[in-house]
C-alpha cells in the first residue's frame, strides 16, 4: 500500500525546504565571512553603529554564530533553537540595515562577505533579509510543541 501524502504532510516538506535553504543561507553567509575576516571586520564599522573593540568581537563572533546555526538546521539538531537565533539574527539585521539606510550611508551590505561588496544597502537588500526571516518564522511556528511539525508524514489507511 502507498502511503498518502496529507496537507500536514505537505507543510512539513514545505517547512523542512524552508530550513534547507535558511541552513545553506546562513553557511554561505558565515563561510564567506571566514575566508575574509577582515573584510567583514570593515563591513561592520562601516555601519557606524559600534566602537572598534565591539566591531572585533561582532566579527569574530557572528560568522561563527552563524555557522553553527547552519549546522544545527541542516543537521536537524537544536532546530527549534537555531531558528529561534536565526529569527533573532534576521529581524535585527533588517533593522540595522534600515538604520544605515535612513542615515544616509552608502555602504554595501556585506551580508554574504567580501562577494556582496557591489550591492550596496537599499530596500531590495533590506526586503531578501526581511523574507529570510519571515521564512524562519514559518519554519519555527512549525516546529512549535502541539503543531503540525511535530507528528511527521503520516499514512492514510483505506
Amino acid at each position: 500500500m502507498k502511503p498518502s501524502y496529507t496537507p500536514r504532510s505537505w507543510k512539513l516538506l514545505a517547512a523542512r525546504l524552508v530550513e534547507i535553504v535558511l541552513g545553506c543561507v546562513f553557511a554561505w553567509s558565515s563561510l564567506a565571512k571566514f575566508l575574509r575576516p577582515y573584510d567583514f571586520l570593515l563591513d561592520v564599522y562601516n555601519y557606524e553603529l559600534v566602537g572598534p573593540t565591539t566591531a572585533l568581537s561582532v566579527a569574530v563572533i557572528l560568522p561563527t554564530l552563524e555557522f553553527i546555526i547552519a549546522m544545527c538546521i541542516l543537521g536537524k539538531v537544536l532546530r527549534l533553537g537555531a531558528l529561534f537565533l536565526s529569527t533573532l539574527l534576521l529581524v535585527g539585521f533588517t533593522i540595522i540595515q534600515l538604520s544605515a539606510i535612513h542615515r544616509g550611508l552608502g555602504i554595501a551590505c556585506g551580508c554574504f562577505g567580501p562577494s556582496s561588496q557591489e550591492t550596496l544597502l537599499s530596500y531590495f537588500t533590506v526586503g531578501r533579509t526581511l523574507l529570510l526571516a519571515l521564512m524562519s518564522i514559518a519554519a519555527f511556528a512549525c516546529l512549535l510543541p502541539g503543531h503540525v511539525g511535530q507528528r511527521g508524514i503520516t499514512q492514510v489507511r483505506s
